[in-house]
């Protein structure tokens, strides 16, 4: 994670003004939202793409407005009397599937 940029936004308004920059300029980024009621498998979605990863707080997760913001919205299969993980916890199962997936797009070129 420390090789990666990492930004606190007190809003959804500021993410989605760079968001848009970004895709103005080429550069086609997705929203990727971790709610534990996603519609995608975290490891069904292509990570290989430019994303930015939303990622809520413990109690409540992701407000509407900025699930709304997703263009996709991931979940983790959990298995057993669990129904969820910490904040923490999550972000860095998904970064992980993240960094999987590209190093092994990385590994078949």
């Amino acid at each position: 994670m420390f090789a990666r940029p990492v930004v606190r936004c007190p809003s959804h308004r500021e993410v989605l003004t760079w968001v848009e920059s970004r895709r103005a300029l080429g550069c086609p980024v997705v929203l990727a939202a971790a709610d534990e009621h996603g519609e995608t498998n975290v490891f069904d979605h292509d990570f290989t793409q430019p994303t930015l990863l939303l990622v809520g707080n413990e109690t409540t997760g992701l407000t509407a407005a900025w699930r709304e913001l997703g263009d996709v919205t991931v979940r983790i299969p959990i298995t057993g009397a669990a129904t969820s993980l910490n904040a923490a916890n999550a972000a860095t199962a998904i970064l992980y599937e993240i960094a999987r997936q590209r190093l092994s797009a990385q590994l078949r070129t």
